[in-house]
């Protein structure tokens, strides 16, 4: 794909965050031992861009949400799932759908338990699953929730879990 910066919006902030973006990619790719400091500093990128103007502010969450993905395709993925647990509720609803895109687009089934119960966590925190019911996440999360279902049993999912699934079965994935 064009990455991440790719996203077209204009202004100062992207022509920063393109070189910015391919230095971090590079990191995370090609030194494994610096992928918890990236971690660290992304934690520090969401907090600034919480007091950002809308438009910087959801570029800037996009970024960040786009690195944690690829640390999350790198292994990290229960760390950066528990990071996004924290940032989804601060998130615009457009970079929850690009978080929940990017965690279902790089992981398929048999799930792990915990894998399983992150993503339903991820679910429980926010506030609108219909904001997923969008041509880029309606399929991922419909087969997602499918499968789920399908194997509640196999899970072992506690409370809250089956809460946030049987929020995201209430939601017509067609």
């Amino acid at each position: 794909g064009g990455g991440a910066a790719s996203g077209g919006r204009g202004g100062g902030f992207e022509r920063l965050a393109q070189p910015y973006v391919r230095v971090i990619q590079h990191i995370v790719l090609t030194h494994p031992s610096q992928r918890e400091w990236v971690l660290g500093m992304l934690g520090r990128v969401w907090a600034l861009s919480l007091e950002m103007a809308t438009e910087e502010k959801v570029h800037a969450m996009e970024l960040s949400v786009d690195m944690l993905v690829l640390l999350l395709r790198q292994g990290m993925v229960l760390r950066c799932l528990s990071v996004m647990c924290r940032w989804l509720p601060t998130a615009e609803a457009e970079v929850q759908r690009r978080c929940l895109v990017g965690v279902l687009g790089a992981a398929a089934p048999p799930y792990s338990l915990r894998f399983v119960a992150a993503v339903l966590g991820l679910f429980g925190v926010m506030q609108n699953l219909e904001l997923l019911h969008h041509q880029d996440s309606k399929g991922l999360v419909g087969e997602f929730v499918d499968h789920v279902r399908e194997q509640r049993g196999k899970y072992n999912l506690d409370d809250d879990a089956n809460k946030a699934l049987e929020r995201a079965i209430a939601v017509s994935w067609a």
